[in-house]
């Protein structure tokens, strides 16, 4: 048997089970997203027969867990295509220009690389005292890190250069403290953000921000959830509010009733009221 359509076939008996007992729905899972990690999950556990996972789930209930850590991708880096960040930059000057404060939502934060680069342009701006960062995410260990603030040398040494590009003006090894290979995000950039678990579409709604910011996680959804987690955010935005999404993510064909696109190259959206 094809090795992809069987893993196919075990992922949907794995959604059913889990489903059933433990009222985890993975539905809304991109059915591809879903095979190739069932297919990295049954390597790392040496699970040699894919109906094996069947018993172990209803035997035991934290493979389950597992399962579900194992679809949450943790990754993300300071800077991620810079243009974005200047962009949002330059948004996030006019709304407070404008308004005189500025309310932001970063959805799916993962380590905080990018919530951190985001606030570190917006104090070189001056905007930083006048700006709510809100920055959830599903995964535990993931948030643990954010809050921390703790990243790696290399990661700081590796983005300055998308730094640059991204509008900054200063030196960006000045907003961490080093020690060793650590560095530790100031707490003049790390005490501006929220830092709370949060799981869109699912638990309730924050409201009147100006400007959401989720990247690269509605590439794992189906077309059904996106347009679910894209309604959860049109809800949560203020009037003429902004949604941002990674350059590999675009709102074409799905949710995108009232939305206006401001840059289609960086996936930048406005809400028409």
């Amino acid at each position: 048997m094809n090795g992809s359509l069987e893993i196919n076939r075990t992922g949907i008996a794995i959604k059913k089970i889990v489903k059933e007992l433990y009222n985890c729905n993975l539905d809304g899972y991109h059915e591809h997203y879903l095979e190739r990690r069932l297919s990295y999950f049954f390597q790392k556990h040496g699970i040699s027969k894919h109906n094996m996972i069947r018993d172990l789930i209803i035997n035991e209930p934290q493979v389950t867990k597992e399962i579900q850590k194992e679809l949450q991708i943790c990754y993300t880096r300071l800077f991620r295509e810079p243009s974005f960040f200047r962009k949002i930059g330059t948004l996030s000057k006019a709304i407070c220009q404008k308004k005189g404060s500025l309310r932001i939502w970063h959805v799916g934060c993962s380590n905080g690389a990018e919530v951190y680069s985001l606030a570190i342009l917006l104090k070189e701006q001056e905007l930083l005292k006048h700006t709510s960062i809100y920055a959830t995410d599903i995964n535990d260990k993931a948030l643990l890190q954010a809050g921390k603030g703790l990243l790696n040398i290399k990661d700081i040494k590796e983005a300055t250069q998308d730094y640059s590009i991204a509008g900054g003006n200063s030196h960006l090894l000045d907003y961490f403290t080093i020690s060793g290979e650590s560095a530790l995000c100031k707490s003049s950039i790390l005490n501006q953000i929220k830092f709370a678990k949060h799981e869109l579409g699912k638990d309730h709604l924050f409201h009147e921000f100006d400007i959401i910011i989720c990247r690269n996680m509605l590439i794992y959804y189906q077309n059904f959830h996106q347009i679910k987690l894209i309604q959860a955010m049109k809800n949560s935005l203020s009037k003429d509010g902004y949604i941002g999404l990674s350059s590999c993510e675009s709102l074409e064909g799905i949710a995108n009733e009232n939305l206006k696109t401001i840059d289609s190259g960086d996936n930048i959206y406005q809400l028409i009221s």
